[in-house]
């Protein structure tokens, strides 16, 4: 399977692109996937290095990382939020953008706009809501949004939102 996968990528961008090995829980979400990139990330580039998780039934619009990037101007910042559009058989809706840092409560009660695809965080931001819960079978990036939230509460500097819809969720 690797090899296949190497074949994708031109002589140019193989540098750029490091396989990585899930030695972590495996059959349970993508969790366990996740969290040795994150890990990987925060040992290879540090605390402040940006973290994007994409699902495998979503996609990027080419400039989201770009985007999320300018949106996370201050130094505060800890995760950025873009918009999902959900491409349904009967057409596309958008959730709206959330403009303000979500409270935990708001994803008991409701979906604030947040999932795994359209969000941007930095690596220690991670490692303090303690990463992706790989005992969960489900809404593990609604899980991880809690915590965050929980620890980021009153800090109205660390979350951004990119106000732009760049993220297509396919289910």
């Amino acid at each position: 399977e690797r090899e296949d996968i190497e074949s994708c990528f031109d002589g140019t961008s193989k540098d750029k692109v490091r396989f990585l090995q899930n030695e972590r829980t495996s059959r349970m979400s993508s969790t366990g996937n996740w969290n040795t990139g994150i890990l990987e990330a925060l040992s290879t580039f540090g605390g402040d290095c940006w973290v994007a998780i994409l699902d495998e039934d979503d996609e990027w619009h080419e400039s989201h990382v770009e985007t999320c990037l300018k949106s996370s101007t201050s130094q505060e910042c800890q995760w950025v939020v873009s918009g999902i559009v959900r491409m349904g058989k009967t057409g596309k809706s958008k959730d709206p953008i959330p403009d303000l840092i979500p409270i935990a409560k708001d994803f008991f009660t409701t979906n604030p706009g947040v999932q795994g695809s359209n969000l941007f965080v930095r690596c220690e931001a991670l490692l303090k809501a303690g990463l992706f819960d790989e005992k969960l079978s489900s809404t593990t990036d609604r899980d991880l949004c809690i915590r965050l939230s929980d620890i980021l509460h009153g800090v109205d500097s660390s979350f951004a939102s990119t106000g732009e819809y760049t993220v297509f969720h396919y289910a």
